[in-house]
């Protein structure tokens, strides 16, 4: 006699209806709100743990959209929730190869592509109107002849905010920048501090997280250090005595993931950083210790640091440019402990850059300093 399956558990986002009514059903024809459908689906707090340790085979009932996935922090944010058994929606705007490395971070048929364009609107409408999560990592270091740092961390932060709200978009968790200022000289923090209120202004259900410089595997931060110590005779650091307190790419993940089943989060704008606070100075330092590298340092500062730019800039991918002056002026830090929400979102031991560079920046060390087997 066959063994009866199982029940099929749900999280509590299925509970009331499927995803697939919760995502699609107007609110003027479940006569409610889309405040009230917020305060029903988060009388509880939502438990998106895998069910009966199934991972990648499990369901969450997280429908995600991820603006940004093909970037750096997107991998790892589109990991965490294929990880969890979500349904993903990557909208990309390259070629198909872009995001072929994502398909596998979840089970089959999971994840998903769409192209779109962030100047027009029924695509990025298209690419939330199934979904109950929409998660927006897009950002640029610089501008490019194709977009402007306002079109991409203002204008369509603004319009996928807006679209989201039309869809009726459960959970919007916008990425912006700590130390983000209207008044910012750097195009860089102004931008990103016009797109955090305009997404609040559209969505004021929002999550905001402003995280400090984040490092990893395939960082702007770490790396272009680690190489420069490898291949300069005179390592050129910017704003020498500037303090920054990167975090790491993998605890922002779990923190972004917190955010989509904790409702105290709903409308804040959360401040996020790592444990230890370097001026830019040390943190060379730090990198060329790990790499076993005596090095000698060039302080850029002022004019000498915007001619060091202009011409650093002439290349396809600078590792600094005239507006990364302006935005590494000032200190990217977070003095307080308290304010750093890190900490209450699941991370309870934020590693440095100490504890996790080594792994990813080994390639740089010098013949003499590998180990051999």
């Amino acid at each position: 006699m066959s063994k009866k399956p199982a029940p099929v558990q749900v999280s509590s986002w299925q509970s009331t209806m499927s995803v697939r009514e919760l995502s699609t059903t107007p609110f003027e024809d479940l006569g409610e709100s889309p405040e009230d459908v917020l305060a029903r689906h988060f009388s509880e707090e939502v438990d998106i743990t895998p069910l009966d340790g199934a991972g990648r085979s499990s369901v969450s009932g997280v429908v995600a959209t991820v603006f940004g996935s093909t970037g750096f922090v997107g991998r790892y944010v589109v990991n965490r929730l294929g990880r969890i058994g979500s349904q993903v929606m990557l909208p990309f705007r390259g070629e198909e190869n872009s995001w072929r490395h994502l398909k596998v971070m979840g089970d089959l048929g999971q994840i998903s592509a769409r192209r779109f364009d962030i100047r027009n609107e029924d695509s990025i409408a298209r690419a939330v109107e199934h979904s109950n999560v929409v998660i927006n990592l897009l950002g640029r270091d610089w501008t490019t002849r194709n977009f402007t740092m306002d079109q991409v961390h203002h204008r369509a932060a603004e319009l996928i905010a807006r679209k989201s709200h039309e869809a009726g978009v459960i959970r919007l968790i916008h990425v912006g920048a700590l130390g983000s200022d209207d008044c910012s000289p750097s195009d860089y923090m102004r931008t990103k501090a016009l797109g955090e209120q305009a997404v609040l202004n559209a969505f004021p259900n929002a999550t905001v997280l402003r995280p400090a410089p984040i490092f990893g595997a395939e960082d702007r931060l770490v790396i272009a250090r680690a190489y420069m110590c490898r291949n300069m005779y005179m390592v050129p650091v910017l704003n020498p005595e500037a303090r920054l307190q990167p975090l790491f790419v993998s605890d922002f993940a779990t923190a972004l993931m917190r955010c989509i089943e904790d409702s105290t989060t709903i409308g804040k704008s959360l401040d996020l950083a790592g444990p230890r606070a370097y001026t830019n100075a040390e943190l060379t330092d730090a990198v060329a210790k790990l790499l076993n590298i005596e090095i000698t340092k060039l302080p850029l500062t002022g004019m000498a640091a915007q001619i060091a730019a202009k011409i650093a800039n002439l290349q396809i991918n600078p590792f600094f440019t005239p507006d990364h002056v302006l935005s590494t002026a000032v200190d990217l830090t977070i003095t307080d402990r308290q304010n750093n929400a890190i900490y209450d979102l699941g991370v309870e031991k934020p590693s440095t850059v100490e504890e996790e560079a080594y792994r990813f920046i080994a390639q740089f060390q010098m013949p003499k300093h590998r180990l051999l087997i």
